[in-house]
C-alpha cells in the first residue's frame, strides 16, 4: 500500500468480501437445516397423518 487511504480501502475491502462469504454460509447452513429438518419430521408427520385417518375411520 502506497498510502493510508489506500491501506483504509484494501481492508475495507477484504472485510466487505469476508462479510459475504460469511452471509453466503449462513444462507447455505440455513438451507441445510431446514432440509435436514424436514427429513427428519417426514416419516413422524406420516405416521401421525395415518394414525389421524385410522381415527377418523373408526
Amino acid at each position: 500500500a502506497k498510502s493510508l487511504s489506500e491501506v483504509v480501502e484494501l481492508q475495507t475491502a477484504f472485510l466487505r468480501k469476508r462479510v459475504e462469504m460469511t452471509v453466503d454460509q449462513a444462507k447455505d447452513f440455513q438451507a441445510v437445516a431446514s432440509k435436514a429438518a424436514e427429513d427428519v419430521s417426514k416419516p413422524i408427520k406420516s405416521a401421525f397423518e395415518k394414525a389421524m385417518s385410522e381415527i377418523k375411520a373408526a
